[in-house]
């Protein structure tokens, strides 16, 4: 599940899942993959659910994958 995280927002430990709030941007990819169900998507207000369909979701991940490049370049 770690390694599908796009935004590198997952760390384990003690082989437990950690989520970094300020990086994770809800798109699902750890949820989906994650063969042993330890990650669950929780709707909280305020966050918008991951889109429904693989190309907006596709669409996302890239927007979000070059904000996150921008900000590491300043």
């Amino acid at each position: 599940c770690v390694e599908r995280c796009p935004a590198k927002a997952l760390a384990l430990s003690q082989d437990v899942p950690e989520v970094d709030r300020d990086r994770c941007f809800g798109c699902g990819v750890c949820s989906s993959g994650c063969p042993s169900e330890a990650i669950e998507l929780v709707e909280r207000e305020g966050i918008s659910p991951p889109p429904p369909d693989k190309r907006a979701l596709k669409d996302a991940l890239v927007k979000a994958s070059s904000h996150q490049k921008e900000g590491q370049k300043g």
